[in-house]
Formats: structure tokens, sequence, C-alpha cells
């Protein structure tokens, strides 16, 4: 008998840990939450942390107003009439989409996603994009798409040096070398290197 196969990480599931983060009252705790939530998907770190963390818009305003023309039939000047910043423009995403959503996006399908949206050609129907996930799962989607980072690197070492054997200033020393979803995999691990320093055939990662 064939198993059925998991579908890992989905949008909703970042939105429910950005949420809770988000609204958690001290640092402390927040730390916990994304300490315990991170040992928990730790095998999906690249996907979240590459979602959570990017700060490169990925669509441009013409793609969202070409997208806003074909499913609405709103033209960039009402658009532009009706939000005055990205905050408020994402607010204004995230209300279109709904509560609850049982078949959210999956990290892969929601990265697609954005891709889609971004093509010169595209035919996307903003309606299949909004009913693929609830409001919490919504605001990643539009902060990663838009370039409004949800999570900074710098918090995401401290959660990660909350329950592992390295320190925050371990973590960052690690990135001279390594990128940020690798670092914070080996971290949970406890696999890093010993020596943080710089060996031949070892490539330099800029900051």
């Amino acid at each position: 008998m064939q198993l059925k196969k998991e579908r890992g990480l989905t949008v909703n599931n970042l939105g429910e840990i950005y949420l809770a983060y988000m609204t958690a009252d001290r640092n402390g705790i927040r730390h916990q939450l994304l300490s315990d939530w991170l040992h928990e998907h730790k095998d999906e770190c690249y996907s979240a942390i590459t979602c959570l963390t990017n700060w490169r818009p990925k669509l441009k305003p013409n793609h969202l107003t070409g997208a806003l023309r074909r499913t609405y039939l709103v033209f960039a000047e009402e658009w532009e009439g009706l939000v005055d910043n990205v905050d408020e423009m994402i607010d204004m995403l995230v209300s279109e989409s709904p509560d609850i959503v049982t078949n959210s996006f999956t990290i892969p399908e929601m990265i697609q996603s954005v891709e889609d949206l971004a093509r010169f050609d595209s035919k996307v129907d903003l309606t299949n994009v909004f009913t693929r996930m609830d409001k919490a799962g919504a605001t990643v989607y539009w902060r990663y798409a838009l370039g409004e980072m949800c999570i900074g690197k710098t918090k995401i070492l401290k959660a990660v040096a909350r329950d592992t054997i390295y320190t925050t200033e371990r973590l960052k020393e690690a990135l001279l070398i390594e990128r940020l979803h690798v670092v914070v995999e080996k971290a949970l691990n406890g696999i890093l290197d010993e020596e943080f320093i710089l060996k031949a055939g070892v490539p330099f990662k800029a900051p």
C-alpha cells in the first residue's frame, strides 16, 4: 500500500508562526516560539527562512496593477488612490483572503505563484491566489512578494541560540561563510564547524 505523501510546510503554516511571533508580548516568548517552531521544521529551513527573511521585491508595481486590472477591472490610477504606502497595500490585499482555507499553497507553490504574477505575459486571476491562503498566510505571501521582510536575520539567530549550544555571536560569525538557512539548519542539528575562519577553497559570502 502506498502511503500518502506529506505536503510539507504551507503558506498558512508560515502565517501562523509569523502572527504568533508578532503578537507575543515579550521578546523571550517570541524567541521561544520561533525556536520551538524551527526545531519542529528544521528539515525545511531553506523554504521557511527564504520566505520569512526575503527583502527583495519579487513584484513590480505594474505586475500587481496588471493583475488587478485583469481580475477586477481596477486600473492603476484607482489603485494608487486607495493606498498610500506598502503597508496599506498589504493590508488591502490580505483582506481579500478568507479567514479559513484548507488547501493552502505549499511553499514551492507559493513561490511559483509569485513568479507567475511577475511574468510579463501573466494571465493569473487574483481570485485564484486569494483563495489559496488564509489571512495570516496571505500576510506572509504579500510581504514576500513585495520585499517586506517578515522576521529579521538577527531575530532568527537569537531564537536559534535559545535552545542550541551556540551563542548569537557565534551564529553571526558563521554567516560570514555560509547562508542563513545553512547556518540555522546546522545549528539546530548541532553540527556547525568548530571554527569559523576563511579557508582555502571555501567561498567568502559577503553580508
